[in-house]
């Protein structure tokens, strides 16, 4: 069977009949598990029961001990602000924001805000530059950091 993306002659799992049934199909589905997963897809757990975002961002948004992970999971607003990709300063205009979105560990280690550009980003170098002089990110809205317990 010949691959029909690559003209490859090898054996390839599937029909491609079956491939190509997918041709759309998985627009949606990149969109929703691309990128950044914290707070979409995964959070992080500490040793102590205490329920991170992500194991690389430091806000305690409950603790499993105390609270349901379900209820965590669906009321949290530091999980809401990570899954608002639109807002997003620099990543939330990229036509890449829902397959990327940019590392929210790296916009928060960086700014202090889950919502702000992620400076590793090439399409963010503006903003890395701005770190490299010694410049502070000007956010038109006020934010808040989030440390709820």
């Amino acid at each position: 069977m010949v691959d029909p993306f690559t003209g490859d002659t090898r054996v390839i799992s599937g029909s491609v009949e079956s491939i190509m049934n997918m041709k759309g199909k998985t627009k949606k589905l990149s969109e929703f598990i691309g990128g950044c997963g914290a707070g979409r897809l995964y959070c992080g757990l500490e040793p102590n029961g205490d329920i991170q975002p992500c194991v690389f961002i430091p806000i305690k948004i409950g603790n499993i001990r105390n609270d349901r992970l379900k209820y965590v999971w669906a009321t949290s607003p530091v999980l809401e602000r990570i899954r608002e990709r639109e807002k997003f300063v620099g990543c939330g205009k990229c036509k890449y924001r829902f397959v990327c979105g940019g590392c929210r560990a790296r916009a928060y280690g960086y700014f202090g805000d889950l919502q702000a550009p992620d400076p590793g980003c090439i399409n963010n170098s503006k903003y890395w530059d701005l770190l490299k002089q010694g410049g502070e990110l000007k956010i038109p809205v006020a934010r808040k950091k989030f440390f709820l317990f």
